[in-house]
């Protein structure tokens, strides 16, 4: 027994030398068990998105909605959800919107006709009677019509989706009249 605490003791006093040796910077030749030990640090947890407070975007203005997200608007609409997926709800005018490339940020912009999806991209969205207009700039958006399809829309190409129901149909007849009466 006492055998066993003995080279108990001198096991703990070697990895401590080595430890201290370590710290110093000196170089010390160590089994691969004692190096994977001391090098292993202790993973940290990805920070939790934190909820971002309701806004109304009304007007015209600029915002960062986040340190990844920032708005540009001309028209009218409302952000919610968290720092990690932000939501936008986008009624009427113009919004661009820049997130950040590569932060894994789930943004998503909802209109009547359909929903954007954030791929890492600078786009704009323009809702009015004709329907929801997206460009992009940079990068890649999900556009997702309320009518079911689907479209990857890349840089510098543009996808737009038709209003829905009768009363919006109305509408984007009467905006298209307007434009040509002849």
């Amino acid at each position: 027994a006492h055998l066993a605490s003995a080279a108990g003791g001198a096991f703990a006093a070697a990895v401590l030398l080595w430890l201290v040796a370590d710290l110093r910077g000196e170089n010390v030749t160590a089994s691969p068990e004692l190096a994977a030990a001391s090098s292993a640090k202790p993973a940290m947890p990805a920070p939790a998105p934190s909820p971002l407070a309701p806004q109304v975007l009304a007007g015209e203005g600029t915002a960062a909605l986040t340190n990844e997200v920032a708005l540009r608007w001309s028209g009218e609409g409302e952000a919610s959800g968290t720092s990690g997926a932000p939501r936008l709800r986008w009624e009427r005018g113009e919004l661009q919107v820049d997130v950040e490339p590569h932060r894994g940020i789930d943004l998503q912009v909802e209109t009547p006709e359909g929903r954007v999806r954030v791929l890492g991209t600078r786009f704009t969205v323009r809702r009015d009677a004709l329907g929801t207009h997206v460009g992009v700039e940079r990068g890649r958006v999900l556009v997702e019509c309320a009518r079911g399809e689907s479209v990857v829309v890349l840089a510098e190409q543009a996808q737009s989706c038709r209003p829905q129901g009768a009363a919006l149909l109305l509408g984007r007849a009467r905006a298209l009249e307007a434009a040509d009466p002849a």
